[in-house]
């Protein structure tokens, strides 16, 4: 035991209490960054250029060997721009599109080690990312939609008639003040957080905000679990109970949506099923993409099709649209609409197979299985924001599955950042104990 607490006294100095207000200042400017863009034949935040400079200044490698997950999805990121780079080569892709899809593991991993080296130095960043997020959401809106910003502006009543709205004015900054109150009820009472995300849920599903509704409401079935302390024992015996009720609240929402919200986006799409109460079509036909990926991986499974895969004479959409249960005139509709010629996709995992063939998809489990073991450590962790970690390692998980490739820079940074620094002491203690008991 001498030896781990020697190594423990040693590694130490990396969470040592130094001036860190600088630190404060970089990781309030790079979540306030993320609402301003720059248009430079592609898309830049601001967030990213802080990021891609002031890594040059925070990189350490001690901070980088401590977080033995950072190595480990960074070294996933690298083989994926090989897998991307080969891809796009065979499949004689346009090297715009390649430095387009490069840019996506590239400025992840660049943020991702910046906002570690700055959170692991005080994990009080943590409240500084979300509180500027929120200023910056509030003051400048959600920079992925400004052309719909600046047309239609603030506007309650726009909301009540179409909810989609919402996601586009209220969501962006609405949710890091849910999770920032979180914080401070995780501290009163387990309880009141439950609660606190639980009637989140509730409200955004009545907004027609079905993914962060779900991740609110795992989230606080999460919490839950780690309150209670559930053994494995306990767990086979509610999980059904989890899931029953989850069920119950599905069918409630349904209920809502096809009697009091008839022209709801996610009501339209509940009307296109033959069976509305069963989640999982409802989840296929808000990601549609799904039901033509196998398709797309078949054609070209260890290869792949190249980035920005090409759509020839729109095979794919037209597959989708079909398989979606869109009628002729809705289907006509859509390949007017959609012209880039390009397969469909809205996953990480997806766009990662179809893009780049076998490697790819390697590179995203490779993304994916340290996630999935931290994420599994979160309830052996004592640490003030597991509100804040819980909620967005389930983002990470619904975005590596049902969001755009482009969450690699958009939202896995922070929240592989949270999840990374807080588990990190949990497991270098248990490696040391382990390699003690070795020597016994």
């Amino acid at each position: 035991m001498s030896n781990v607490y020697a190594t423990l006294t040693h590694t130490a100095g990396i969470h040592r209490k130094t001036a860190t207000w600088w630190a404060h200042w970089l990781v309030g400017l790079y979540a306030f960054g993320w609402s301003v863009t720059l248009e430079l034949g592609v898309r830049l935040y601001v967030a990213e250029v802080i990021a891609l400079i002031g890594v040059l200044f925070v990189v350490s490698r001690p901070r980088i060997a401590y977080h033995g997950f950072l190595v480990k999805i960074i070294f996933a990121y690298f083989l994926w721009v090989f897998a991307i780079i080969f891809s796009d080569l065979v499949n004689d892709v346009a090297v715009f599109d390649t430095i387009k899809a490069l840019s996506t593991p590239m400025l992840g991993g660049i943020s991702l080690i910046f906002l570690v080296c700055l959170i692991s130095r005080d994990n009080k960043t943590i409240l500084t990312f979300l509180i500027f997020t929120i200023i910056g959401k509030l003051l400048l809106g959600e920079a992925g939609y400004k052309d719909q910003i600046s047309e239609t502006g603030w506007s309650l009543e726009a909301v009540s008639q179409n909810t989609n709205y919402f996601k586009i004015y209220f969501a962006p900054f609405l949710t890091p003040i849910i999770i920032l109150a979180g914080f401070y009820l995780y501290k009163i009472s387990k309880f009141y957080l439950f609660l606190l995300y639980f009637i989140s849920s509730l409200f955004y599903f009545y907004l027609d905000s079905r993914s962060l509704g779900l991740i609110l409401a795992l989230s606080s079935l999460y919490v839950i679990f780690i309150s209670y302390k559930f053994d494995v024992r306990k767990l086979v015996l509610y999980f059904p109970l989890f899931f029953a009720f989850l069920y119950f609240l599905y069918a409630g929402y349904v209920g809502y949506s096809l009697s009091f919200n008839e022209m709801g986006h996610n009501a339209l799409q509940l009307q296109r099923l033959d069976n509305p109460y069963n989640p999982f079509a409802l989840l296929m036909q808000g990601r549609s993409e799904w039901l033509i990926a196998v398709d797309a991986i078949w054609e070209k499974p260890i290869i792949g099709h190249g980035s920005w895969a090409s759509d020839i004479d729109n095979k794919y959409t037209y597959l989708r649209a079909l398989r979606a249960g869109a009628d002729w005139s809705t289907i006509n509709q859509i390949l007017d609409r959609y012209q880039m010629n390009v397969i469909p996709v809205h996953s990480v995992l997806m766009a990662a197979w179809i893009w780049c063939g076998l490697l790819g998809f390697i590179a995203s489990v490779f993304i994916l299985k340290p996630v999935v073991h931290m994420m599994i450590a979160i309830p052996a962790v004592k640490s003030p924001y597991i509100p804040v970690v819980v909620f967005y390692t389930l983002m990470i998980v619904w975005d590596f599955f049902f969001s755009p490739p482009q969450s690699i820079r958009l939202n896995f940074p922070h929240a592989l950042a949270f999840l990374i620094v807080l588990t990190a002491p949990y497991f270098k203690r248990k490696s040391l104990l382990y390699q003690d008991i070795r020597k016994i």
